[in-house]
């Protein structure tokens, strides 16, 4: 196990899928790094309630051991 020395947040509630807002990202997970503080943020909150009515809507899990990120699509997870 590694142990890091940055701080990871991850938050949810606003979807990557709503243009104009701070995290829009098209529906992938959203990453920002804030060099000065050392950490990266994370909104992995991509819309997936509103699959009937965007496409580009899906679920998304993100894993902290390594950070990699793996979406589940329409369909596949009902």
């Amino acid at each position: 196990m590694s142990i890091r020395e940055h701080a990871v947040i991850v938050a949810g509630h606003t979807p990557t899928i709503l243009k104009g807002a701070f995290s829009y990202n098209a529906g992938n997970v959203f990453r920002y790094y804030n060099k000065a503080k050392d950490c990266v943020f994370y909104d992995i909150d991509c819309g997936c309630v509103f699959q009937n009515r965007i496409s580009e809507a899906k679920l998304a899990c993100l894993c902290l051991e390594d950070e990699k990120i793996v979406y589940v699509t329409t369909g596949e997870y009902q």
